[in-house]
């Protein structure tokens, strides 16, 4: 162990990891609470991603682009006083399909609660992240994380 006292630096230190006799390792709450939001932040980058996926509705493949979720949303609440007869060609990467009243509001919906789903997943692993305390606890965290699924079938 060698001690950084010389570079301002009073009851800290550095060892080689590859010391045998190294059982445990202790570090300030600054570092752990950088640890933290560095696993977050990762976390953080794959619910982004899966939000920006491409799902499946009754077969149809849909892109989940801001443009996407608004127009449906849009259109939705346009709906709202039409009759139920009226259909909607809704444009899915593989082309337009005809959809009733019902049918968009299911497609709203099941999009509207895929993407709050992966936000409740980075939640939840969020809350297990901040529950650390040690950083046994962060090598100790269990992140066997289930994105929801992109299919409504």
């Amino acid at each position: 162990l060698s001690n950084l006292s010389w570079a301002g630096h009073h009851n800290l230190g550095w060892f080689l990891y590859k010391n045998e006799r190294l059982h445990t390792f202790s570090t300030s709450t600054n570092w752990i609470d950088s640890s933290k939001a560095n696993i977050k932040s990762y976390i953080s980058a794959d619910r982004k991603e899966k939000t920006e996926e491409t799902l499946t509705f009754n077969g149809n493949r849909i892109n989940l682009t801001n443009n996407t979720r608004t127009s449906l949303s849009l259109r939705v609440s346009s709906l709202q006083n039409q009759e139920d007869g009226i259909m909607t060609a809704w444009k899915f990467v593989d082309g337009y399909v005809n959809m009733s009243k019902r049918e968009m509001i299911d497609l709203l919906n099941f999009v509207s609660n895929y993407i709050q789903d992966c936000f409740d997943v980075e939640n939840s692993a969020s809350i297990l992240i901040d529950g650390c305390e040690n950083l046994t606890d962060i090598k100790n965290l269990n992140l066997n994380i289930s994105w929801p699924n992109t299919s409504n079938s």
